[in-house]
């Protein structure tokens, strides 16, 4: 199940939420005394006086210190935070194996309630398969309107108990009356053994797409038979 924001901040980084809040503490707590200090005394005498020279350097440095704890802590919320919006729902998951597929996950997106007419692609975070197709799959699919789900979703689940598939990634079609659909599996293995988009499943299912709106467009009826659901799937 794909965590929530507000489990990520309690599972995952409240560490780096402490220490940022006592780096920021004790830079306040120094640069108040720093500020009293340079209020009494000019920068001239300052520099001449071994003791305060040495105030001043100690609060430089604990203010590089605590911005460079704040940006590593920033840099892994957005990490997280990344991972979370493309579908990430172990919390066990390594910090640099999610950097590694963060660019080659899609972030899900928002399904409307009426799913009549929308092309859905199942994808689960971590899927090998997934990652080896999507730039491609990406890029032939720019301009159309697809909606990208995570299997392990609450969206996901909900979808694959009403249009299942045996595996990821998939291509789901729900014909414009709701009463149908068809379901194609997007990858094959390649000549070298490594999965690779299978075009001509990609290009069966968005045909049939355009084929069903271009008949309802023209017809004014619906596909397939009313209040009976029905499937193809095609592998």
């Amino acid at each position: 199940m794909t965590m929530s924001l507000r489990e990520l901040f309690i599972r995952c980084t409240w560490p780096d939420l402490l220490v940022v809040t006592v780096c920021i503490m004790t830079v306040l707590i120094y640069a108040a005394k720093s500020v009293s200090r340079l209020s009494r005394i000019s920068l001239s005498r300052i520099l001449s006086e071994p003791e305060k020279s040495r105030n001043v350097r100690c609060t430089a440095v604990v203010l590089l210190m605590a911005m460079a704890v704040i940006g590593a802590a920033t840099f892994r919320i957005e990490t997280y935070s990344a991972a979370i919006l493309r579908g990430m729902y172990d919390p066990a998951t390594p910090f640099w194996e999610m950097r590694e597929k963060i660019p080659v996950t899609p972030v899900q997106s928002r399904l409307p309630d009426d799913r009549s007419g929308k092309l859905i692609i199942y994808f689960r975070f971590g899927c090998g398969d997934c990652e080896a197709v999507y730039p491609e799959l990406s890029e032939r699919l720019d301009g159309q309107e697809v909606y990208y789900i995570s299997t392990r979703s609450v969206k996901g689940r909900e979808l694959l108990d009403a249009y299942p598939v045996p595996e990821t990634p998939s291509a789901l079609y729900v014909y414009p009356d709701g009463n149908g659909y068809a379901t194609v599996q997007l990858y094959k293995p390649g000549e070298d053994g490594n999965p690779e988009l299978d075009l001509e499943n990609l290009e069966y299912i968005l045909g049939l797409k355009t084929q069903l709106e271009l008949e309802q467009k023209k017809s004014g009826m619906t596909h397939g038979h009313a209040g009976k659901k029905y499937g193809i799937m095609k592998t």
